[in-house]
């Protein structure tokens, strides 16, 4: 921890979410374990299940094996349901759910509507990829 520097006490950087984004960390999870084959798109389908699915962002490097990943949601209900997939295998492996601390950057994936049509689409035709 010592190349973070962050004055007096730790946490020098750190700022406090505001009720905007304070808003949008409860609906947002923060997924572990994730298997580097799982698209920010599969994410997407996984967890929209429970509910809209308004952002994903993949971290980490694919060759690595395992990636983690952050989901918002459109409301926070959603958002809670989804800890239910803690544990469950998505590709090779099983995930690990917590809360989210902190708000997607943009350079995740933003899910449009079109998108989500189109998602629906997807489904309804069956994996016939």
């Amino acid at each position: 921890a010592g190349m973070m520097g962050g004055g007096g006490g730790g946490g020098g950087r750190f700022k406090m979410p505001t009720p905007q984004e304070a808003e949008r960390i409860a609906k947002t999870i923060h997924v572990d374990n994730v298997d580097s084959a799982i698209t920010e798109f599969q994410m997407a389908q996984f967890f929209g299940v429970f509910g809209p699915v308004i952002a994903v962002r993949l971290a980490g490097n694919p060759s690595m094996g395992k990636r983690k990943a952050w989901v918002e949601f459109q409301n926070g209900p959603a958002a809670q349901a989804a800890f239910q997939m803690d544990n469950q295998t998505l590709g090779m492996l099983p995930i690990r759910i917590t809360p989210s601390k902190s708000v997607i950057h943009t350079n995740g994936l933003t899910i449009t509507p079109a998108m989500q049509q189109e998602m629906a689409k997807q489904a309804q035709q069956g994996a016939a990829a």
